[in-house]
């Protein structure tokens, strides 16, 4: 069973993606494992969030959208739920740390 997730972490994580401070295979991987604690554990919010996230993939890996597709609705999502993207100055300190488990 996954460790609980802190409700920042759905928003860190996708943060980190859209500025490329983390891998789509990554974000994924990680994905995948926090969505159970998020649906217990997360507020309202994130619990949509991540409903949203898990259909934004279930589009991608069934080839009804490319990478590209899915990262620029990703960004969509993340600015309409208030998620704050790294700048580019933050990038390379985020690529140096490990994400918050």
């Amino acid at each position: 069973m996954p460790a609980a997730v802190n409700n920042l972490d759905v928003r860190e994580h996708l943060g980190r993606l859209l500025s490329q401070a983390e891998s789509l295979r990554d974000f994924a991987g990680w994905f995948i494992d926090a969505q159970w604690s998020i649906e217990l554990d997360g507020s309202d919010e994130d619990v949509e969030l991540a409903a949203r996230i898990e259909n934004r993939f279930g589009a991608y890996s069934s080839g009804y959208v490319s990478e590209d597709e899915l990262i620029s609705d990703l960004r969509e999502d993340a600015a309409e739920f208030g998620v704050a993207v790294p700048s580019r100055a933050t990038r390379s300190r985020l690529l140096a740390a490990p994400p918050r488990a």
